[in-house]
């Protein structure tokens, strides 16, 4: 794979980078072609970034896995169960009774996408805030 300009050759072909500037002064070793549900193709890179440490401000946190909040810490924060899927279910019942399987595959992503990045942005905050998580 060889970068070149705002493109990635391989095996003769040039694929176009959507985000090329995340790989500008970047090196990778290996990568890959992947295909999702939906049909969309991605190029996937590991790229070599400096790890930067930093000592959290608070020392320890508890967390309580539940039912009705998917989890709760120790200091009160919660992450609620919110419904990612019930808001996009009459979409997506729509599109398979008129037999649109492209968009009702583009609509659960849209939810997993959804729920994956509310779980992102909490275990995130709560990395970044304590030192230990019991």
């Amino acid at each position: 794979m060889k970068r070149k300009g705002r493109a990635v050759r391989f095996c003769g072909k040039t694929f176009r980078i959507f985000e090329y500037e995340r790989l500008n002064d970047v090196k990778w070793r290996q990568g890959c072609f992947a295909q999702d549900a939906v049909g969309d193709w991605w190029l996937c890179l590991a790229v070599k970034q400096p790890v930067e440490q930093r000592p959290a401000p608070e020392e320890s946190v508890g967390i309580d896995l539940g039912l009705k909040d998917i989890a709760v810490t120790s200091d009160g924060d919660r992450l609620e169960g919110s419904r990612f899927y019930r808001g996009l279910e009459t979409r997506i019942a729509q599109a398979q009774r008129l037999g649109h399987r492209r968009q009702a595959k583009r609509l659960h992503r849209k939810a997993a996408r959804r729920r994956a990045d509310a779980l992102h942005k909490f275990s995130r905050k709560i990395v970044n805030q304590y030192e230990t998580i019991l």
